[in-house]
């Protein structure tokens, strides 16, 4: 409807030769056509208003039109662009001395550094905003709302919640002082994840609120995200069928070819499926992602769907298939100059090698991401490559690499406060140092000593996972399955309580109760015993697991 309109101005404005109406026709359609995901004919509109200018100078529209191409630059995921023209912006804003216009142009370029994963510079950008918009001389208030939502989500990012919490708090005050619903659904969304972490039902009845007004306005898009962030929030709950529900009726709302949140929600969408081991509809969500995402030219999205799909793989053992699925997100990430997905690719192209027990190519690949990381200045998932590269170090056994990578994770997690990955740090130093209580293996094996490695890291860190039969531990884990046999028979690795490898055999009661008594009868015998093809039969319980 919007789109019709400006097109009747348009033509009118040419008709009476107006340029300065032509100008203003052409600027509405851009921003509306950008609104709906249609950036090409964005572009194209944004930059006729520009060419008229040349003839017509008006420096303030000037500014406008570089804002608005700026932000549908970034929205398109063409970030150095995005930076371009609002850089250009900000010059013409400062040197006309237009404080409003500055205050507005620095928000855009915070947001434009969060999606660039600039963290830090999007919180200087959006201080300098903050100090402008606060002058009540300045008009300001909604913008101030927006620069408040920003630092909050930043300050989140960074593990600072108090600061997240207050500019949070705050936004949503100004929104309602000022009356701006669209405002309020947001800083009340953002408070929802905030509060979700320290309070689940604090943080579900923030995002319902949210919902609320978002469909009392009839703004599908808030709706939708409303939606998306209780279904995130259930599914991370570990309630994947209620999470599902909700991503469901976040896709039946919303415009499927013209909205972009419809390829972050099919992705969330797959991933309730995958943890609910639904993995055939997990992977058919990813590939419809994955098209939606190219179909837009959102060439992030693009790389993140195809992550999606190698890691499904590689959870489901199809390793060969993963990493050709991972390749393709680095080399599509590499093409178009998104360095932190990179970073990711390397990241799980190293996990995929490590399980596949190619530790030298794990390590080339953490090393790579580690650097892009700490480039970046993320912090995080720096840490997270920093266990991994030492895990892989010390299966190489090289113990003083990996004490370094444990001891910098370690001063990492101190600073920042990740309290997910403390023990971890810690438990890699102290094994190294001889100080753990990681379990005893007296090592033999020297093909399954990566997988002897992780199991041991298994027994100590994820007691849940672990079984135990007559002393012997093991973990029902596809990554510790070393054999299987058409009668569903599974054979995985063991640990003994005395150190021992061993292997523990899994045969389905249904279908093998009689091959089980038959091959322990076999195994029993004497010369069964003496055999230098069975190097030791140990026990046959049939009691402790009902399956």
């Amino acid at each position: 409807m919007a789109i019709k309109y400006f097109n009747d101005a348009l033509v009118i404005a040419k008709e009476k030769e107006d340029k300065r109406q032509e100008a203003i026709a052409l600027l509405k359609l851009g921003i509306a056509f950008a609104d709906i995901g249609q950036f090409p004919k964005a572009f194209e509109r944004f930059n006729r208003v520009l060419e008229i200018l040349k003839q017509e100078p008006n420096r303030t529209q000037q500014t406008q039109t570089l804002l608005c191409l700026g932000n549908a630059y970034r929205e398109n995921a063409q970030i150095e662009k995005a930076f371009g023209y609002l850089e250009k912006a900000l010059e013409i804003a400062r040197h006309q001395k237009n404080q409003r216009r500055e205050a507005i142009v620095l928000l855009e370029l915070g947001i434009t550094y969060r999606q660039d994963n600039m963290i830090r510079k999007e919180i200087e950008c959006l201080l300098a905003s903050l100090e402008i918009a606060k002058d009540d001389e300045n008009g300001l208030q909604r913008v101030l709302v927006d620069i408040f939502l920003g630092l909050g989500d930043a300050f989140k990012e960074e593990s600072q919640i108090p600061k997240a919490t207050k500019y949070l708090e705050d936004a949503l005050k100004i929104a309602r002082q000022v009356g701006s619903k669209r405002q309020e659904t947001i800083a009340l969304l953002m408070l929802g994840t905030v509060y979700k972490e320290i309070k689940f039902e604090l943080g579900i009845t923030h995002f319902e609120k949210s919902m609320k007004i978002a469909e009392e306005q009839r703004n599908v898009g808030q709706q939708a995200k409303a939606l998306l962030e209780l279904g995130i929030a259930y599914k991370e709950h570990n309630l994947f069928q209620r999470s599902v529900e909700y991503f469901k009726k976040a896709l039946e709302i919303i415009n499927k070819e013209q909205h972009g949140a419809q390829v972050d929600i099919l992705i969330e969408l797959g991933d309730a499926r995958r943890k609910n081991n639904d993995i055939q509809t997990a992977i058919q969500d990813y590939k419809t992602a994955l098209k939606r995402a190219k179909n837009r030219k959102d060439n992030a999205k693009e790389t993140i769907a195809l992550l999606k799909i190698g890691c499904l793989y590689r959870d489901t053992n199809q390793f060969e298939t993963a990493i050709k699925e991972i390749k393709k997100a680095l080399a599509t990430a590499r093409k178009h100059g998104l360095e932190v997905q990179q970073a990711e690719a390397l990241f799980d192209l190293g996990i995929s090698y490590r399980k596949t027990n190619n530790i030298l190519k794990a390590i080339e690949h953490f090393e790579i991401a580690l650097e892009i990381y700490k480039k970046k200045e993320k912090k995080r998932q720096e840490v997270d490559v920093l266990l991994e590269l030492g895990d892989a170090y010390k299966t190489d056994l090289r113990d003083q690499k990996a004490t370094q990578c444990f001891e910098r994770a370690a001063e990492i997690v101190q600073e920042q406060g990740y309290k997910h990955a403390e023990n971890m740090a810690k438990d890699g130093i102290d094994e190294l140092s001889g100080s753990s209580e990681s379990p005893k293996w007296i090592k033999n094996s020297t093909v399954h000593r990566p997988m002897f490695t992780r199991l041991c890291q298994c027994i100590k860190e994820h007691q849940k996972d672990i079984k135990e039969v007559n002393g012997v531990r093991f973990c029902c884990q596809p990554e510790f399955l070393i054999g299987t046999g058409n009668d569903g028979t599974r054979v995985y690795l063991g640990l003994g309580q005395d150190g021992c490898e061993k292997a523990v055999k899994r045969l389905p009661k249904d279908t093998c109760t009689q091959l089980a008594e038959q091959e322990k009868n076999i195994l029993n015998e004497t010369s069964a015993r003496k055999s230098n093809h069975v190097l030791n039969y140990w026990f046959l319980d049939d009691k402790s697991d009902n399956d």
